[in-house]
Parts: C-alpha cells; sequence; structure tokens
C-alpha cells in the first residue's frame, strides 16, 4: 500500500456532478487558548492511497512517538488498480496535553505509511 497524501483540512467534499473531492482549508498549526487542551474542530484528513489491499489505521502521536490517541481502523474497499483512492475521514476532538509537534500517522500492516504533522501552539 502507498500513501499518495495525507492532507490536514478544516473540509473535504466530494462534489457529486464530477466525483472529485474538494480539500478547503488545509493547515499544520493548531492555535489553543492554553494547555492542556481539545481541539474539536472542524478538521478532516484527506488521504490518496495506492494499491490498497486492507484497512489502514490512524493514531496521533506525540514527538516523541507515544500514542495520545488510536489506534483507530478504517476499513478500504481493496482495490489493486495502481489507481489512487482517495478518502475523507473527519476527525475525533484531539487531546492534547501540551505544545509541540504532534503528528496523525497512517499505518497499515504494522508498518506506518506517512504522517500529517501538527504544530500546536498557544496565544500570543
Amino acid at each position: 500500500m502507498i500513501l499518495q497524501a495525507a492532507v490536514l483540512a478544516d473540509q473535504v467534499y466530494r462534489d457529486a456532478r464530477t466525483g472529485k473531492h474538494v480539500v478547503a482549508g488545509t493547515f499544520h498549526q493548531l492555535e489553543v487558548a492554553s494547555v492542556p487542551a481539545t481541539f474539536t474542530g472542524p478538521a478532516t484528513l484527506f488521504l490518496a492511497l495506492r494499491d490498497v489491499d486492507g484497512p489502514v489505521e490512524l493514531r496521533l502521536v506525540d514527538d516523541a512517538g507515544e500514542v495520545v490517541l488510536g489506534p483507530h481502523a478504517v476499513e478500504i474497499e481493496r482495490d489493486l488498480t495502481r489507481l489512487p483512492i482517495e478518502y475523507a475521514v473527519q476527525l475525533p476532538p484531539l487531546p492534547l496535553a501540551r505544545t509541540g509537534h504532534y503528528a496523525l500517522q497512517v499505518a497499515a500492516g504494522g508498518t506506518v505509511l506517512g504522517e500529517a504533522p501538527i504544530e500546536v501552539v498557544t496565544a500570543a
């Protein structure tokens, strides 16, 4: 399985006429008033995967690699056509114990395929 894209966005929707995904409001930084905090969104993870042969797991990890949330299994229909499958996952509230680097990891079969980085900062 190959991860071609993992993008955080405010909203991802699918155009009914064309079938294309529209990714709106991409971001990599979350600003919170103070920590600890819970980011309640809206937030969606847009994924583009190729050679899909089973489920993927999503998890939020901190900069030490500790799992903060998850893993959460996402069932995606098997597709070995070598064409990307695009998928959008609405994220649950994200627990943020401190400022710094986090990542939403995408894994399959115990192997991390890639990640969408997040930097958490406090409001100035």
